[in-house]
C-alpha cells in the first residue's frame, strides 16, 4: 500500500487508528506543537500528579501553568538532579526526566533505571502513551520545547506509527562503561519523495557535555548513520562564547547560505556513511572542559511512499589527555574558496549547463589556509576525501607543483574513481559514497607553503543549469582534510584496525536502469561461487543472482524494482566479502 499524496487527506481517511489521543480531542485541533503535548498529559495522566517527592509535580492544568511547571524545572528525584536532569530539557530530549518516565522501551538509550529514578509512567496501571505520543513528545524536546508555533509535523509520526513507516537499523550499543559515551541524535521526520512533501532537510544541533571536567583526548569516533543520510559533521565551539552566541536550543534548519555555517566552530570529523574514525597511534582530537559540540546533519528521504524516521548515532572513546599526544585536525576546503562561489549560478565561476557534457572545474588550497596552520607549518595529511552532489561523476587531488602557478597539478594523491574504502578502482564516482583514503602521516607531507589542486567534474543531465548550492539538487565541491602539525612519532599507522576494508565496488550508485558489481579477491583460485543479494530496508531479500563462473563482474538490471534505497551483499563461497547501500532512481 502506498501513501496518498495528501498527507492530510490520508491521515483523514484513516481516521482514529492513528489519532494520537483517545477520545475526540484531536492533536491536529491544537493550535501549538505544545498545545499537542498538552493534551496528552491530560489524556492519560488521570491522577493529580506524578508520584515522586513529597510535593508532586501537577501535569494536570492549563498549558501555561504545566508548561512552567515541566520546562527546565528540576526533579524532585535526588538521583535524576544528580545526572543533571531536568523535568524537561528543551532541546535534550536524553537529560529529560519526564520522557525517561514515558519512554516505554521506545528509544533504547533512553529508558529508565526504574531503581535510581523510580516507576514508570502513567502510574497507577495506567496503559503506557503510544509509541506515536511517545515520539511527538520526543521531537517537541528535540526542537526546543518552545510553548508557541508548530515546529513538528505530527502528521508525518501518526503515518509513520500506523505502517507506513521505513523500517530502522537496531540501535548500536554504546561503548562499554568508562571508555567513552554515545551522542543520539533525533528522531528527525521527513516525508516521502513524491514531489510534494518536504523529503529533504539540514539541520545543525548544539549538544552539551557537562561531563567533561579536563582535557580529554578522543582516540576514535564511530558514526553510525541512516542509510538516507547524506553527510554528518561534528563540529565543536572554539570557546563557552562562541557557544552562548548560539541562543536556540533545538535543530536549527539550514535555509541558505546565512545559516549554512556557524561562527567560532572547529570541524572535528565528517561523514557520508557509517564508518569507524579510528586514529593513528599517538594522534587524537583534543576536547576541552565544558565543550559544547555542535551537530550537523543533511538528510534526504529517497523513499517514494514511506516516511523517514531519521536517527544517528555515534559512540565517542576518550581518556584524560596523555603528555606526548599530537592533535589530530580536520578541514574542509570549497571550490575555489572564495565568496563567489556562493552567488547565483549566473554571477558564479562554478556553473554547470544542463546540456550532459562533463565541465571540470579545478580549485587549490596551500596549506596555510587550512584550520591551525600559518605559512610556516607544515601538515602531515592522514585523510583525504571529496564531496559532491548528484551530478558529480569524477573528483581527482593532486599535490601542487612547487614554484608554479596555483593550479599547477603535480603527483595524485587522491582518485574519486576507487570505492568508499579506497582498496578497489571501480572506474566511477559515487557522490553518495565518495571514496576515504588514508595515509601514513609519518610519509605525505605537505612542506610550509606548498598546497594542493583539487578538481571535481560534473554532469549536469537535468533540465536546468546548476550552481554552488545545499542540497541535492544543487552542486557542490569539497575536499575533506585531516593532518597533524607535528610529525607523528614512529610506529604510528595510516589505517587502524575498525576501518573496514570492503573488497567489493558497485557502480554507478545511485544507479537507473543497470548497474555493475565488481570483487576484488583475496584468493580467487580457491572461489567456486560468488553471489550478489539485494535486500529491502525491512531485511527482505529482494533479488539474488550468481556471478557467471569464473568471473569477478556481474551486470545487475533493475527490472520491476522500484526507486529507493536498498541494501546489498555479495558473498564468496557462501562468505560475504562485502556490503553497502544502493539508491536506485
Amino acid at each position: 500500500m502506498t501513501l496518498s499524496k495528501n498527507l492530510t487527506f490520508f491521515a483523514f481517511l484513516l481516521g482514529s487508528s492513528i489519532t494520537l489521543l483517545v477520545n475526540s480531542n484531536s492533536l491536529h485541533a491544537q493550535n501549538s506543537t505544545w498545545g499537542q503535548v498538552h493534551a496528552i498529559f491530560q489524556q492519560n495522566c488521570s491522577a493529580a500528579a506524578c508520584h515522586d517527592g513529597t510535593t508532586p509535580l501537577t501535569l494536570l492544568g492549563t498549558e501555561a501553568d504545566v508548561y512552567n511547571n515541566l520546562v527546565n524545572a528540576s526533579p524532585d528525584n535526588p538521583e535524576a538532579v544528580s545526572q543533571g536532569l531536568k523535568l524537561i530539557d528543551p532541546g535534550y530530549p536524553h537529560l529529560s526526566y519526564l520522557l525517561k518516565k514515558v519512554n516505554n522501551g521506545l528509544d533504547a538509550d533512553n529508558d529508565l533505571d526504574t531503581i535510581a529514578l523510580g516507576n514508570s509512567m502513567p502510574d497507577s496501571g495506567a496503559p503506557s502513551l503510544s509509541n506515536a505520543e511517545i515520539d511527538l513528545i520526543n521531537a517537541w524536546i528535540i526542537n526546543g520545547a518552545p510553548q508557541a508555533g508548530i515546529v513538528v509535523d505530527t502528521n508525518l509520526i501518526n503515518l509513520y506509527h500506523s505502517g507506513m513507516g521505513l523500517p530502522q537499523s537496531t540501535p548500536p550499543p554504546p561503548p562499554p562503561a568508562g571508555e567513552g559515551f554515545q551522542i543520539h541524535l533525533g528522531p528527525i521526520f521527513l516525508s516521502p519523495n513524491d514531489g510534494i512533501g518536504d523529503n529533504e532537510k539540514e539541520f545543525f544541533k548544539k549538544f552539551k557535555m557537562p561531563f567533561i571536567s579536563d582535557t580529554m583526548e578522543i582516540t576514535r569516533i564511530e558514526s553510525f548513520i541512516d542509510v538516507e543520510s547524506h553527510h554528518y559533521i561534528i563540529y565543536k565551539f572554539d570557546d563557552a562564547q562562541s557557544a552562548n552566541n548560539v541562543t536556540e536550543k533545538g535543530l536549527r534548519e539550514v535555509t541558505g547560505f546565512f545559516n549554512a555555517f556557524t561562527d567560532g566552530t572547529t570541524m572535528v570529523a565528517a561523514w557520508q556513511n557509517t564508518s569507524d574514525i579510528n586514529l593513528p597511534q599517538n594522534t587524537a582530537y583534543f576536547w576541552e572542559p565544558n565543550l559544547t559540540l555542535d551537530l550537523n546533519l543533511h538528510v534526504r528521504n529517497y523513499n517514494t511512499d514511506s516516511v523517514l524516521k531519521a536517527e544517528i548515532y555515534t559512540n565517542v572513546y576518550l581518556q584524560p589527555k596523555q603528555s606526548g599526544t599530537i592533535e589530530m585536525i580536520a578541514d574542509l576546503v570549497l571550490f575555489n574558496t572564495v565568496p563567489l562561489s556562493f552567488l547565483p549560478c549566473q554571477f558564479s565561476e562554478f556553473c554547470i549547463p544542463a546540456d550532459s557534457t562533463n565541465y571540470t572545474f579545478v580549485g587549490n588550497v596551500a596549506s596555510d589556509q587550512l584550520e591551525g596552520l600559518s605559512s610556516n607549518d607544515s601538515m602531515y595529511i592522514w585523510m583525504l576525501s571529496s564531496h559532491t552532489h548528484k551530478y558529480g561523476v569524477g573528483f581527482n587531488i593532486f599535490e601542487r607543483n612547487p614554484g608554479g602557478p596555483n593550479n599547477e597539478k603535480g603527483t595524485q594523491v587522491y582518485d574519486g574513481f576507487y570505492n568508499f574504502d579506497y582498496t578497489f578502482l571501480t572506474g566511477n564516482y559515487n557522490f553518495e559514497d565518495p571514496a576515504v583514503r588514508y595515509f601514513d602521516p609519518n610519509e605525505f607531507v605537505l612542506s610550509a607553503g606548498e598546497g594542493l589542486v583539487h578538481e571535481a567534474t560534473f554532469n549536469n543531465t537535468g533540465t536546468t543549469e546548476v550552481g554552488f548550492g545545499l542540497t541535492t539538487e544543487d552542486e557542490m565541491m569539497l575536499t575533506f582534510f585531516q593532518y597533524t602539525k607535528v610529525r607523528p612519532s614512529s610506529g604510528s599507522v595510516g589505517v587502524q584496525e575498525g576501518q573496514s576494508k570492503n573488497l567489493v565496488s558497485l557502480y554507478p550508485n545511485p544507479a537507473t536502469n543497470t548497474f555493475t558489481i565488481s570483487i576484488k579477491s583475496t584468493n580467487a583460485a580457491a572461489v567456486s561461487e560468488r553471489s550478489f543479494s539485494l535486500y529491502d530496508l525491512v531485511g527482505k531479500e529482494v533479488a539474488r543472482e550468481n556471478f557467471p563462473s569464473g568471473k569477478s563482474e556481474l551486470v545487475f538490471s533493475k527490472g520491476d524494482l522500484k526507486s529507493g534505497v536498498y541494501l546489498y551483499e555479495v558473498r564468496e563461497n557462501g562468505i560475504s566479502v562485502g556490503n553497502g547501500k544502493l539508491i536506485l532512481y
